[in-house]
């Protein structure tokens, strides 16, 4: 049975079942503005700097990411 699922161009996001691993991005340039990470304004920013993300997860770092989660329709 075929069914149809919409979502907006700029989504990368995908339906899953646990357990998830993936790669999480830190923009979704043009639906945000960029971040040049230099502190420099961002509409006139000229120079960018490379940003490292990470997520602790032991219990001296008790970091967390939350993601949003949406009923499926079917």
């Amino acid at each position: 049975m075929a069914r149809r699922w919409r979502r907006p161009s700029w989504s990368r996001g995908r339906p899953f079942q646990r357990p998830w691993h993936g790669p999480l991005r830190r923009g979704a340039f043009p639906r945000y503005n960029r971040n040049p990470g230099t502190g420099e304004p961002r509409a006139t920013a000229t120079t960018l700097r490379v940003a490292d993300q990470e997520v602790f997860h032991d219990p001296g770092y008790p970091s967390a990411v939350l993601l949003p989660v949406r009923q499926t329709i079917r």
